[in-house]
This record gives C-alpha cells, sequence and structure tokens, in this order.
C-alpha cells in the first residue's frame, strides 16, 4: 500500500493483486473499497465475486464470476473460485466444468485436479479419481498427502490394489 501511495499512476493489476491480497487476509471492507475504485470491469467483478464468496454468499459470488469471466476468460483462479462457489451451491456438474477449466489455463496453480478427485471419488468414478488425483501429484506440491490418500483409495475401490499400494508406498516415503 505504500508503494502504491508513492506511484503517480497505479495500474489495474497492481490495485487489483493489493485486494487480492486484503481479502486474503481478511480485510474485505478495504478490498471492496479497492475494488469499488478499479475501472477495469473484469478486475472489479472478480474481486467483487471473491469477496462475496468469502462473506459465505456463494450465489452471487457465481453471478459475479460469470459476469467477470466473461471478460477474463482463462483466468485459472477465478476459474477455480467460481468452482468453489458452485460446489457450496450444490452444483457439482458446474464445479468440475469450473475446475477443468482452472487445470487448461493455469495447471499448477491451484489445487484444482485434487477437487475434481474428490468430487468424482464422491460420484462412484473412481477411474477419474484417481486420474485427477495423479495430476495432482504430478504437478503440485501434496505437503499433507491428501492428494495420494484420495488416489489410493480410489484405486483400491476401482480394484487396483497393486496401484494403491504403489502409491501408498510413495505416501510413506515422504511421511514415515
Amino acid at each position: 500500500e505504500e508503494a502504491i501511495q508513492r506511484t503517480r499512476d497505479v495500474s489495474p493489476a497492481t490495485q487489483f493483486s493489493l485486494a487480492d491480497i486484503l481479502i486474503a487476509e481478511g480485510d474485505l471492507e478495504r478490498a471492496r473499497q479497492i475494488a469499488n475504485s478499479i475501472e477495469e470491469p473484469s478486475h472489479k467483478l472478480l474481486l467483487e465475486g471473491t469477496i462475496l464468496l468469502k462473506m459465505n454468499r456463494p450465489e452471487e459470488a457465481l453471478a459475479k464470476f460469470d459476469q467477470g469471466l466473461i471478460l477474463w476468460p482463462n483466468n485459472a483462479a477465478a476459474r477455480y473460485l467460481a468452482g468453489v462457489a458452485a460446489l457450496n451451491v450444490g452444483d457439482r456438474a458446474r464445479a468440475l466444468e469450473e475446475y477443468r477449466e482452472a487445470i487448461r489455463t493455469g495447471e499448477g496453480e491451484n489445487d484444482a485436479a485434487l477437487r475434481m478427485a474428490e468430487i468424482y471419488y464422491q460420484m462412484g468414478k473412481y477411474g477419474l479419481a484417481l486420474q485427477f488425483a495423479e495430476r495432482q501429484i504430478r504437478y503440485r506440491p501434496d505437503p499433507d498427502g491428501k492428494a495420494h490418500v484420495v488416489a489410493a483409495r480410489a484405486a483400491m475401490a476401482a480394484g487396483a490394489n497393486e496401484q494403491a499400494e504403489a502409491i501408498l508406498s510413495r505416501l510413506r516415503s515422504r511421511f514415515p
């Protein structure tokens, strides 16, 4: 904020980044003030959607994300958050669609593959759950082993016990 105050012409991207940091820190009111001052419609709409999601208003957030993603369709973070909002309103199909786009536009930027694996596992689609859990492991860090556990459970449910044991062995090597 101090650097922005010392700069004459602050870009919308810089304002967007500051508001995004404030949202992550929980200062939603300050983030809203910045969002209201941004003229770039895509930035403004996506920030408003993120703020609404943090306020546990997923339906309203999803509406803002819909508007913002028309203007900035390749924003992986916004796609991911739209997936979270869709899941929060109970729309699994929409969540899967948004997570898929988040992976396509920003492989490795978020845990969309893990979220897809969890959804597919809950749906009983164990092959897809395993595929996306393995993708998460391949492209993102798995510090707590969640992706490995989902992959192993999906492999066991699919009857691939040797593959499940190999996944668990990799996990045991990381967390003895």
